[in-house]
């Protein structure tokens, strides 16, 4: 099954690639490396992430690479990563998150 990325979780991946190779370029090439593999476990296994109910969207599972974390759904012919963050970070809720101008 094919595996896509949405806007805000390749956004989140390419600052983060930024950051750590401003910092530690190895651990950059590392973070590469554990996305691709991450990747290929979810189009290989789509069913490997727990399902999490604190997430917005109902449907979602969150799979653990590291010390990160990717929310994927999987759809009919496809599974979106939509979002991806660090261990430590909350996931996205709207009205909570402070970049949400919903109101």
């Amino acid at each position: 099954m094919r595996v896509i990325i949405s806007r805000s979780a390749a956004a989140y991946l390419r600052n983060e690639v930024q950051y750590l190779k401003s910092r530690n370029p190895i651990a950059a090439t590392r973070f590469i490396q554990a996305i691709a593999e991450a990747r290929r476990n979810i189009e290989i296994f789509p069913d490997i992430g727990q399902e999490n109910n604190n997430l917005p969207v109902a449907g979602c599972k969150t799979w653990v690479f590291g010390d990160y974390l990717m929310d994927y759904m999987r759809k009919v012919d496809v599974i979106e990563i939509v979002a991806v963050r660090h261990g430590r970070m909350r996931p996205l809720v709207p009205g909570l998150d402070p970049d949400d101008d919903s109101e």
